[in-house]
């Protein structure tokens, strides 16, 4: 609801009442006359005291009870009052002439007179007051000569009459109207005047401000010509009227647009607990850009926001519309003996739930659990209305009790029917809910359907010689979950149905007919042949590269991967990382041979005699496997096939006597052909035995004598953990 701020007539907050004793020779009028400077306002006087009906006659000593001449009416944050004594203010409290009323980060106060000017200093303001204690001042008018020295502050002029709000060096002068007055810290004051009309004096020259118009003076020297302020900005978007709480924060949102005039440099957004806008909660500026209202952590209450927009030097235009919007928070109270759960809402509100024509809320509205439920409200009958929706679960967990029907063999498959029965705390059956079934493992679910009131029923289905899985029941409405039921029907292994002659392959049992689903259901899959599955392997290879030479090489493999399920069988690629390890043994001085020494040596001659010296041989293969597994992964055993690129690096060190050792390395590429077999004799769901062979070739960039090759057959054991 879009509302215009009110009218200033009169003072927000009552007057705190002083004394004034009566002097002789004293009339109303001439009380009138030296407290508020007209003698008409014996209003003011006769509002406070019985004097009985007219005429009034007073006498020496009398006291009367009289609202001052000005007044602290609003005090939000540290506000501090310098007069005869300093002190902290925390209330509506009279003024004093030469009073200083000075505000602090975050700080506001409104300061009111009798003539029902109004002046809201911002924080980090000082204002000096020329207000009167009634008796002690004699002479003292209306607002005339109080002065702004520091900060901001909002002017609303009386309705009839005139008040003055001085700088040091301007004079202003307002007849009705609202505006802001601004005093910087080298001096110089902004004039911004919203509504009405103000005439400003400073060094003898007096210019006069309408509506939508600005000035700035500097120190001792005359305004500037008039200027025209930003536009008051338009709301694109406001926030809701009704901002639901329940069971966290809220957030305020809404959108605005410049509305003519200058373009903005900033944007001010306040919210306030009030339409005056003293008790802010919100004060803050935003670049141009940011054209949106965004508040977290509002507490529940009754809010108003309006935005104002800023020119490039700092003049603030008129403020938006203000917004009216309410923070209510919502509670849901928990069933029990036998009742629902309620949503508990503040009284004042016209509520409806599902659909229902609005009323005033007397008492909790009752939910029915197991189902989703839309609120709507508005702060008046014929109000714009706000919505909140409140999830299956939140209304509460309906009763339930499952009932397994007979075990029922249909070719090679077993058959049950699940029946749930959903009832409200009281008992009374739950008709119309939505709801699914999800099967675990090997199962099979079909359609849910509502057999009797209350009662849903489900036929399930599982291969014969498997475990049924647990069967998950999702409640609610709109797809959202309420509930989850666990139904587990005992597991049956009956006895197979006698053979005579088993046929030498027996076919695969194919699914049986399950009632129609909203989706089709795909027919059941063996283990871990639905789903991609993560494996981690190790083992052990020797490498048989040259026969005469026996066994050549051995090592430890390390290697992780993924598989792929296929309509028949499965596609994996992985990542191997094999150390493999070509020491000798360490040789003796021996005569070289004739024919140049052994494969594992080289001859050497020296004046001590011929003697041979080995050396020591080491190498890491890393290789990408791509392999096709032929059969089903839960199977007992599962043969593939596949190939793998690899690169080796090659590290040789010599071993001579009376020499430094030395090493060199050396890098190859090659291919590896394999074939395997995953044994799982024992049916395990976590992992499997590996025998695999194959043949790797390497291409070797050099080669010595009697250097055997990196390639040759290989031979590995090992064991891959799935999951």
């Amino acid at each position: 609801m879009l509302s215009a701020p009110p009218a200033s007539g009169a003072p927000s907050t009552p007057p705190p009442l002083v004394e004034y004793r009566v002097r002789r020779g004293d009339t109303l009028q001439g009380v009138a006359r030296r407290l508020y400077g007209d003698p008409r306002r014996i209003d003011l006087i006769l509002r406070h005291n019985d004097l009985g009906p007219p005429p009034h006659r007073l006498r020496a000593g009398q006291i009367l009870r009289v609202p001052p001449d000005a007044w602290l009416a609003f005090v939000g944050g540290r506000v501090e009052v310098h007069g005869p004594e300093r002190r902290v203010v925390g209330g509506p409290v009279p003024l004093q002439r030469g009073d200083r009323v000075s505000t602090f980060k975050h700080a506001r106060a409104a300061v009111e007179f009798s003539d029902s000017t109004r002046a809201v200093l911002e924080e980090h303001s000082v204002l000096l007051v020329a207000g009167a204690d009634a008796g002690q001042v004699p002479g003292l008018r209306t607002a005339n000569d109080t002065t702004l020295l520091a900060g901001s502050l909002r002017v609303t002029g009386p309705v009839d009459g005139l008040a003055v709000i001085a700088t040091r060096w301007a004079r202003v002068e307002l007849r009705g109207g609202d505006g802001l007055v601004r005093v910087d810290g080298t001096g110089r004051t902004r004039l911004a005047v919203h509504e009405g009309q103000w005439r400003v004096t400073a060094a003898g020259r007096t210019v006069t401000l309408r509506g939508g118009q600005g000035t700035l003076i500097d120190r001792r020297a005359a305004p500037q010509p008039p200027r025209d302020l930003p536009g008051p900005p338009q709301w694109t978007s406001v926030p809701a009227p009704i901002l639901f709480m329940l069971g966290g924060t809220v957030q305020a949102q809404g959108s605005f647009h410049a509305g003519g005039g200058p373009p903005p440099a900033m944007w001010r957004v306040q919210i306030a607990q009030d339409d005056r806008f003293a008790s802010l909660v919100v004060d803050s500026l935003q670049p141009a850009a940011e054209d949106r209202l965004v508040a977290h952590g509002l507490a529940p209450g009754v809010y108003f926001a309006r935005v104002a927009a800023l020119d490039d030097d700092q003049f603030e235009g008129p403020p938006s519309a203000a917004v009216r919007f309410e923070v209510v928070e919502v509670r849901i109270l928990e069933g029990g003996k036998g009742e629902p759960a309620r949503l508990s809402l503040p009284q004042g509100l016209f509520c409806g739930l599902d659909g229902a024509e609005l009323a005033a809320v007397h008492s909790p509205l009752p939910l029915i659990p197991g189902r989703a439920h839309l609120l709507r409200c508005a702060a008046t009958p014929g109000g714009r209305t706000s919505e909140l929706r409140i999830d299956a679960r939140q209304a509460g967990l309906p009763r339930h009790r499952t009932e397994v029907g007979p075990l029922r063999q249909d070719g090679g498959w077993l058959r049950r029917q699940v029946l749930l029965r959903l009832s409200d705390p009281a008992g009374r059956p739950l008709t119309g809910l939505r709801v699914l079934a999800r099967p675990e493992g090997d199962m099979l679910a079909g359609a849910v359907r509502e057999v009797e009131p209350g009662a849903y029923a489900v036929e399930v289905a599982w291969p014969w010689g498997r475990r049924p899985g647990m069967l998950h029941f999702d409640v609610g409405a709109d797809e959202e979950i309420a509930v989850l039921i666990r139904a587990a029907p005992p597991p049956l292994e009956p006895a197979p149905p006698p053979v005579t002659r088993p046929p030498a392959r027996p076919p695969r049992p194919r699914p049986p007919a399950l009632p129609s689903t909203p989706a089709a259901q795909p027919a059941p899959s063996l283990l871990l042949a639905d789903r991609t599955v993560w494996d981690l392997s190790v083992g052990a290879t020797v490498l048989f590269s040259d026969p005469a030479q026996g066994p050549f090489g051995r090592g430890l493999l390390l290697g992780f991967g993924r598989r792929f399920p296929l309509s028949r069988g499965a596609l994996s690629i992985g990542l191997r990382a094999q150390v493999e390890d070509f020491s000798y043994h360490p040789g003796v001085r021996t005569p070289c041979a004739s024919d140049g020494g052994s494969p594992a040596m080289l001859c050497i001659r020296s004046r001590e005699g011929d003697f041979a010296y080995l050396f020591a041989r080491a190498a890491l293969t890393l290789s990408i496997p791509l392999t096709y597994h032929l059969r089903a992964a839960d199977r007992a055993i599962v043969p593939y096939l596949g190939l793998a690129p690899l690169l080796v690096l090659d590290w040789r060190q010599s071993q001579v006597l009376g020499l430094p050792n030395r090493v060199r390395r050396t890098e190859h590429a090659g291919l590896v052909a394999l074939a395997g077999l995953s044994l799982r004799p024992w049916r395990a769901r976590w992992g499997s035995l590996l025998v695999e062979a194959g043949y790797r070739h390497v291409g070797l960039a050099e080669r010595r004598r009697n250097d055997a090759s990196l390639g040759g057959f290989l031979l590995m054991l090992g064991f891959r953990a799935e999951h």
